[in-house]
């Protein structure tokens, strides 16, 4: 599926606040529907839950690299197969994740952002604590990623 055929918008970035609220991704969809339709179901047309999508972001180029931007993926953690892939900026997602972090450890709560999937036949929200950066040549950057405690890749 065509990365244009989607928007991305990062909202309540704000963390120089005492209460941050939750971070959003929203990403919307703008494509012909029946390219983009029953993705939120598995196989036996059981909706997916939250656990059942992982987010991630792959650099294109070093982290280092001046306005290098790199992929956002949204998977079925069942399937392993590609929800959507969207172009995004680098600096953009790591100041996300940081105000994610912040919000989490701030409102001791177990889900640090909330995953919003609109234009589709069914508008879905998950919200979500893992959210996984992964440098140029793969490797994941365990520091710029949004690992809950306990958990172990």
């Amino acid at each position: 599926m065509r990365r244009d055929y989607f928007g991305v918008s990062l909202t309540n970035l704000d963390d120089d606040t005492s209460e941050p609220q939750q971070p959003t991704l929203s990403i919307s969809y703008t494509g012909p529907r029946e390219k983009f339709s029953g993705w939120h179901n598995h196989a036996d047309g059981t909706p997916l839950a939250a656990a059942d999508v992982d987010v991630s972001f792959r650099l294109k180029r070093p982290l280092t690299t001046d306005g290098s931007d790199g992929v956002l993926a949204v998977t079925n953690r069942t399937t392993g197969e590609f929800i959507l892939e969207v172009n995004l900026e680098t600096r953009e997602v790591l100041r996300f994740i940081r105000v994610a972090r912040r919000y989490g450890n701030l409102s001791d709560g177990e889900k640090h952002y909330t995953l919003q999937l609109d234009g589709t036949e069914e508008d879905v929200a998950f919200e979500k604590a893992t959210f996984l950066v992964y440098s140029h040549t793969g490797e994941l950057l365990h520091q710029h990623s949004l690992i809950p405690s306990g958990v172990e890749l």
